[in-house]
């Protein structure tokens, strides 16, 4: 269930949008690659919707946020945003943090998503061309599926966890999916996701949004138990002129 209303979207400032969001003309499209730099963050934080802006604007596409506040408790899904790179996070109060195995955060500012059901939408201001976006796990999640929890053991043969794009056209049908996994034990070289790495998206296009939902092979009936985050930076969308 999606607890936004895809219209009450905060725009930034063109003149902060310009400084690191890329935009060039082709032949016979426009296009654009969407780095998150324009949100304001000091050194080793992150936004998660607290401030109440349901939205974020980066050129042609918004990104939704849903935050919620109740008796102390926090809880927040969508898109967010942070600089932290961080491998020995492990918990859910350090879920802002991507996991990178060389250390350090060369794409700077990016995106966490946090996904609950369709709650990650990425809204186009027309019909576009996806073209891909690069992505990694958090901290939090690589450390659970390497490690498990007092609930659930550690990643083993056949496992997987999947991020799986789905485009829709102006009549909200589907045009197309492409699925990228962030760990897949089911290969003789098991591997989980531990650097920026490319999530291409072109058969999307004709989209108008796209909704980013996770799945994996350790679930129950009602819910994944895979923590249901993972990171993005450097969207890149095409559009006909």
């Amino acid at each position: 269930m999606v607890h936004f209303n895809q219209f009450r979207i905060i725009a930034m400032a063109v003149s902060i949008l310009s400084l690191s969001s890329c935009m060039k003309k082709g032949e016979s499209y426009f296009e654009e690659v969407i780095t998150f730099s324009e949100v304001n963050l000091a050194p080793e934080t992150y936004w998660n919707g607290e401030d109440g802006i349901s939205s974020y604007i980066f050129w042609s596409v918004a990104f939704n946020n849903y935050y919620e506040e109740n008796e102390g408790e926090v809880y927040w899904e969508g898109f967010a945003y942070s600089n932290i790179a961080d491998t020995a996070a492990a918990d859910y109060d350090s879920a802002f943090c991507a996991y990178l195995s060389k250390g350090g955060n060369p794409l700077n500012t990016y995106s966490v998503v946090h996904v609950n059901e369709e709650s990650a939408i990425m809204f186009f201001a027309s019909v576009g061309m996806p073209m891909s976006v690069w992505v990694t796990n958090t901290a939090l999640v690589r450390n659970f599926l390497l490690n498990g929890d007092e609930f659930t053991a550690p990643f083993e043969e056949g496992d997987w966890f999947m991020i799986t794009a789905t485009g829709y056209d102006i009549n909200n049908e589907v045009v197309n999916a492409s699925e990228f996994y962030l760990a897949d034990y089911r290969e003789e070289k098991p591997y989980i996701i531990e650097k920026w790495t490319f999530f291409d998206l072109t058969s999307l296009s004709g989209s108008t949004k796209v909704i980013f939902t996770l799945s994996s092979s350790v679930s129950s009936e009602s819910a994944l138990n895979v923590p249901a985050y993972f990171c993005i930076d450097n969207f890149h969308i095409a559009y006909s002129s």
